[in-house]
């Protein structure tokens, strides 16, 4: 048996086991990583969510724990005093040492648009992915935290893809067109999202 069979097949013995809810990915929470308190009370989202939002941080990546945990207080720090918002924007963090880093989390409203935001949770991945994507274990996270929504019953089963470019115009690089091109290769992506009243 090749090396790349065996990878393949603990693959989807690892799928397999997510989809019956056996585990979640590894959540660093907001005490772990140092994040401060939300300024306001926050707005509670609609669940199940129906769209997972994808967003890159434009700063530097990070490949393990500690560096990760500076570029969330560096994201949360950014938001909070260069975009005026109540607390870091996202719902949760990817880093490219496979941790998932809580932001605002599963029951809370992410910074997205108008229209959006009340049945979206918003996914980061940390870096600037213009040129490159991030590495496999950051989509295995990122595959791994959705499973975990929906078997938590955050997340409804026929969620939607969708880039944050999309959405807003404020943002047309985000996520960079590497993430993009890639995110577009996942049947889960929608080319027209249309809000949810």
């Amino acid at each position: 048996m090749t090396k790349d069979v065996v990878l393949l097949a603990a693959f989807a013995l690892l799928l397999s086991l997510i989809q019956f809810g056996i585990f979640c990915p590894r959540i660093i929470t907001r005490a772990q990583w140092g994040g401060s308190d939300p300024l306001v009370k926050m707005k509670p989202l609609i669940l199940p969510a129906f769209y997972f939002i994808i967003h890159q941080s434009f700063g530097p990546t990070c490949f393990n724990q500690t560096s990760c945990v500076i570029q969330m207080r560096n994201i949360q720090n950014f938001h909070i005093h260069s975009h005026k918002l109540p607390d870091i924007g996202y719902n949760f963090c990817i880093g490219q040492d496979g941790n998932v880093y809580e932001g605002r989390g599963w029951e809370v409203q992410g910074a997205d648009v108008s229209g959006f935001s009340s049945h979206s949770l918003s996914i980061c991945f940390i870096g600037s992915f213009e040129m490159s994507i991030p590495n496999f274990i950051t989509f295995l996270a990122a595959q791994e935290l959705i499973l975990c929504g929906i078997n938590k019953g955050f997340v409804s089963s026929s969620y939607s893809l969708i880039a944050h470019r999309q959405i807003s115009a404020l943002n047309s690089q985000c996520p960079g067109n590497a993430l993009l091109n890639e995110l577009k290769r996942n049947t889960r992506f929608k080319n027209n999202p249309q809000t949810i009243r």
